[in-house]
């Protein structure tokens, strides 16, 4: 009996070691991860979104200077799922930040509130698999789902 009990610990003790990323498997990982290598290099409108059409739902990212930026603005989130936004984030260690922004429309301003920050571009393995954790995790779609890439250089 002992000895089932200790078996039984080492394998609850392997399986909880193992990593999963939420983008493991998804066949773009890396068609999104080539975008943003060629995002770092692009001279013109170095920015990329990574979106599922039917929803609009997104994450976008940006040439800061050489570093990968990595965006989520809070009112791309649905209401209901914005502690979950919150939560995953802050997991991550990717603040909220809030601009004062102005509307280019109505001439207005207004507060953009924007979960947000830069990575060195060596840690682009580590941005794919964050921004496919917030599509799946944060916008709940499942990790099957068709994404279209917007390269602003193209």
């Amino acid at each position: 009996m002992k000895f089932l009990v200790l078996v039984l610990f080492i394998l609850v003790i392997a399986c909880g070691q193992q990593t999963h990323e939420p983008g493991d498997g998804h066949p773009q990982k890396a068609e999104i991860r080539q975008a943003l290598v060629e995002m770092l290099s692009a001279s013109t409108d170095p920015f990329l979104i990574v979106e599922e059409l039917k929803t609009e739902r997104f994450i976008q990212f940006y040439n800061d200077n050489g570093r990968i930026l990595i965006d989520l603005p809070e009112d791309a989130v649905a209401p209901d799922r914005r502690g979950i936004a919150r939560d995953f984030f802050k997991k991550h260690g990717i603040p909220m930040e809030e601009t004062q922004d102005i509307d280019p429309r109505s001439g207005e301003s207004f507060v953009n509130r924007s979960w947000t920050t830069t990575f060195p571009p060596d840690e682009a393995d580590r941005v794919v698999d964050i921004a496919l954790g917030a599509l799946f995790e944060v916008h709940g779609m499942s990790n099957a789902t068709l994404l279209t890439l917007t390269r602003g250089w193209e």
